[in-house]
């Protein structure tokens, strides 16, 4: 009987590690574009979606990247039949949960490209780098 005992036991402690093994990062981003700016322009719009994989709340105060001059994260609100962009000062992210930067809604506003087909993005609390991820730019269709 001892001998069964124990088999659960390692059991028990083999899955309870490969489930911390697998637990994800706080913070993960997924489906990100970064349209390429149209000829002429001195900014463009960028689309992602945030999880939030931990049990507290994520707070995003800034967004930087060092291929282009500002980055703000922005909302569309419509007012009156007219679509206005108004700066996010800081996005909280729900436990559990996922936000999405998308047209018409909340995205980012990249000012002065630097042209790279590169993107990288940095999501800050704070002076705390949260995360940090990097993409190619989408280019426009001609």
């Amino acid at each position: 009987m001892r001998p069964h005992r124990y088999s659960t036991a390692l059991l028990i402690v083999v899955g309870l590690s490969l489930f911390a093994c697998s637990k994800q990062p706080p913070l993960v981003a997924s489906d990100v574009v970064i349209n390429e700016a149209l000829p002429g322009q001195m900014m463009t719009a960028g689309y992602l979606t945030l999880r939030n994989n931990s049990d507290a709340a994520i707070r995003i105060s800034s967004v930087s990247s060092p291929e282009f001059g500002a980055v703000e994260m922005h909302e569309t609100q419509i007012s009156d039949g007219i679509a206005r962009m108004r700066a996010v000062d800081e996005l909280v992210v729900a436990p559990q949960s996922s936000v999405k930067f998308e047209r018409g809604g909340l995205h980012l506003m990249l000012m002065r490209p630097s042209g790279d087909r590169n993107v990288s993005l940095n999501f800050y609390q704070g002076d705390a780098l949260l995360l940090s991820i990097t993409t190619p730019v989408t280019p426009r269709d001609n």
